[in-house]
């Protein structure tokens, strides 16, 4: 599943580079990272690597790519991710809305 989310939702953005990349990690295993592709286009994720409960997180702009487990996003509400779990959101950039 990951690898045909990525073939038809990064590697055509791939083609113009990446804009700009950015990132946050706090207590060793929570990471909110950014990347800005040439197009516009944002891919975020979010992941929690540890075993507990993670509060902090913020939802990105974007549609769900991926969730780790069904419902995971459903804790964004509250800024909680659970443990061993990531989301990636991907929002189209203006010159790849056509696709």
């Amino acid at each position: 599943v990951l690898l045909r989310l990525r073939h038809g939702a990064v590697v055509p953005r791939l083609k113009g580079g990446v804009a700009h990349a950015d990132g946050r990690s706090w207590d060793d295993r929570a990471v909110a990272v950014r990347w800005t592709f040439a197009d516009g286009s944002l891919l975020s994720l979010l992941a929690n690597l540890g075993p507990g409960d993670r509060a902090g997180f913020r939802r990105p702009p974007g549609d769900l790519l991926f969730e780790t487990a069904e419902g995971v996003e459903d804790g964004l509400e509250g800024g909680v991710l659970p443990g061993w779990s990531a989301l990636w959101f991907l929002t189209i950039g203006s010159a790849g809305a056509g696709e």
